[in-house]
């Protein structure tokens, strides 16, 4: 039978393309389209229908949950203010969420240790656990759907900018003095010379794209200079792709747009006031105002438009909530004494008002914030006693603890009012955190003003701190470790290796316990097992720069001058300010003949530190060396000016005079 043919169609090469995207609509339409209609959804959702709120508290809870130090939170509280600010203008207030949501924002801009992260972690648990029950059901799953989403996108964003980016290069600002007036400004509130002081510490290092130019940012948007402020966030997500200030830039940038709402919303409420005669309309506009310039930051504007509210009808609903506003925005402003004002005649005007309880309360946090602590302590207790059946009470207490524990550093008045915390608000679960959390961290407090005494170099009140520390929290490894250190400047080698020891079995993941082990037995000559708990050390926390310096001292002590001079270079990356790594790394060229690296790295020294007496004492060798004595002179008098410790000193400064008075001859 013959086989029929199998003929081939020949098509053209358009022909083919056209049955291409035939193929392509046939089997990808659909699924396109649904794309299509999930992009746009979410665009808009994430545009009208998320409460931002909830997700700022979700992102900062988040970031918290991952933090390994307290630098892991830097910038937060620039978040979480905006969440500060919107729960304020709510015409009914929730206590409870402004109490954590302000106390979460302060632990954040400036924790005294991680554990107290842990309590913005919980403060910010809480309220978000609130809001989720109070919101619709679907939109919460909304929410949780749309936040996979996004972070997805998110995933893929930073994937395909680190794909085309240079390898970040991680660099400080250096001026410090830079930088502290820009946070005096800040705090002054002048805030255009407050960005003028931050950008001229930033010109220092164009490459810097960390915190500090976020923030910046943030205080562009404080002004209202919107474009420059997304300028600036755009930057940092553009050059420090995947990076903590990438996150909290991209965070600050989404709420750029609502920002732009409200100041038009401002515009149109002032506006609407020129047109308005009736005086109940008219308070309720100057009161939206109010709540409008708030959101934007214009504390001074709002603090006007509070007060034509509390003029035009004092004792109305408005009018009440109007001056409470008014005390919070002065407490914004850091006018605290005004603050406690008018907190305290909120509740002699109105002692009835559902907001008496919280005007008392922050006229305390006011008290706190003038440094009375004292008295903030007990004006907290006074909340807890004569409002104990509200909510408030256990809050009230709480912070009265957590100001006699990390303010006035009083463990035992601490642990009394925690006591009574547990005694008689046990089920809240603020108690339950404290009972899990916090009692623990009292012995932090005595460790941390054991390592301040330490560094004044007043060891037996550090000994006696650390001890406390010990007592309170027995398990506590790095208060072993502080005491064992504190012991071994005493000399007192035997006790403080047994401490040390101690510190590491409680601790043995901990840097700082293997590190301090290092220090000890260097203390005891014994360089073997020094080096190897430094590179332990180091092997948990390769930035750890002092160990690097540490261990640089062994090697350059042992002769092993080249390991030393690559030890004290990795020391200087991460800590480029150590001017003690400068010297001893000249000292190592010293040895190895290179005058000139060494004469470079004692210079690099006195920048960073002018009173270190020991590169003034080598630079003067230095200048011994290439006849240079007017200058060898000089720095042997500044060495023997900050100290007599360097034996030698004297002797080679007669040398010195010896050789200009055979020169003049």
């Amino acid at each position: 039978m013959e086989k029929r043919r199998k003929h081939k169609i020949k098509i053209s090469d358009e022909r083919k393309q056209a049955a291409g995207l035939v193929l392509f609509f046939i089997r990808f339409y659909k699924p396109a389209a649904a794309v299509a209609s999930v992009v746009i959804f979410f665009f808009v959702y994430n545009m009208y229908i998320v409460d931002r709120s909830m997700a700022d508290i979700q992102f900062a809870l988040e970031r918290a949950g991952k933090a390994q130090n307290i630098d892991d939170v830097q910038g937060l509280n620039l978040v979480l203010s905006a969440v500060v600010l919107k729960e304020v203008a709510n015409k009914k207030i929730d206590s409870q969420s402004l109490i954590n949501l302000d106390l979460a924002s302060n632990i954040t801009k400036n924790p005294e240790m991680l554990n107290q992260v842990k309590d913005a972690k919980f403060m910010l648990s809480e309220v978000l656990a609130k809001k989720k029950k109070e919101r619709n059901q679907v939109l919460v799953a909304l929410d949780n759907l749309n936040d996979k989403v996004m972070k997805g996108g998110s995933g893929v964003r930073n994937f395909l900018s680190k794909a085309t980016m240079k390898e970040l290069v991680v660099v400080e600002i250096r001026d410090g003095k830079l930088i502290s007036a820009a946070k005096k400004y800040e705090e002054n509130m002048d805030f255009n010379n407050a960005i003028k002081a931050y950008e001229s510490a930033l010109k220092q290092v164009p490459q810097y794209e960390g915190i500090e130019k976020v923030h910046i940012g943030y205080l562009y948007q404080r002004i209202e200079n919107f474009n420059r402020a997304r300028v600036l966030y755009e930057d940092v997500l553009k050059n420090a792709s995947g990076t903590q200030s990438a996150e909290i830039a991209k965070k600050l940038m989404d709420n750029l747009r609502n920002l732009e709402d409200i100041s038009k919303r401002r515009q149109k409420v002032e506006e609407d006031i020129l047109r308005e005669a009736s005086t109940d309309k008219l308070q309720q506009l100057y009161y939206d105002l109010g709540a409008l310039k708030g959101l934007l930051e214009d504390f001074t504007g709002a603090e006007n438009v509070y007060q034509k509210v509390v003029d035009l009808g004092p004792k109305t609903e408005l009018g009440q909530k109007a001056k409470f506003n008014l005390a919070f925005n002065y407490k914004l402003q850091a006018k605290y004494a005004d603050s406690e004002k008018i907190f305290s005649q909120f509740n002699k005007e109105f002692p009835r008002n559902d907001l008496a309880p919280d005007a008392k309360y922050w006229k305390a946090d006011s008290l706190r914030n003038q440094g009375r602590f004292e008295e903030a302590a007990e004006g907290f207790k006074e909340v807890a006693a004569d409002f104990k059946d509200k909510p408030i009470a256990p809050a009230a207490l709480f912070r009265a603890g957590y100001t006699y524990m990390y303010d006035i550093k009083d463990a035992e008045k601490s642990r009394a009012v925690f006591d009574d915390l547990k005694k008689y608000f046990g089920d809240s679960e603020i108690s339950k955190h404290v009972e899990k959390v916090v009692i623990s961290d009292i012995g932090g407090v005595y460790r941390d003003e054991g390592f301040k005494l330490m560094l004044q170099g007043k060891l037996e009140e550090a000994v006696g701190k650390f001890d406390q520390a010990i007592k309170v929290n027995p398990s506590d490894g790095i208060a072993y470790s502080g005491f064992s250190a504190a012991k071994g400047l005493m000399q007192q080698l035997q006790e403080a290796l047994d401490n040390a020891k101690k510190g590491v079995e409680l601790a043995p993941n901990n840097s700082y316990t293997n590190a301090n082990l290092g220090f000890v037995y260097i203390l005891r000559n014994n360089y073997k097992d020094a080096s190897e708990s430094y590179q332990k050390a180091l092997g948990i926390d390769p930035k750890y720069a002092e160990a690097r310096y540490n261990l640089g001292l062994i090697y350059q002590d042992q002769g092993q001058f080249d390991k030393a001079i690559d030890v004290y270079k990795e020391a200087i990356k991460y800590k480029p300010e150590l001017a003690e790594a400068y010297n001893n790394l000249g000292s190592c060229y010293w040895a190895l003949g290179r005058l000139d690296d060494a004469s470079e790295e004692f210079a690099r020294a006195l920048k960073f530190d002018p009173g270190l007496a020991e590169a003034h004492y080598n630079m003067a060798l230095i200048h011994f060396i290439f006849g240079r004595l007017k200058q060898a002179e000089a720095e042997m008098l500044k060495a023997l000016d900050l100290t007599d410790s360097i034996k030698d000193a004297s002797y080679v400064l007669g040398l010195i005079r010896q050789k200009m008075q055979e020169n003049i001859k």
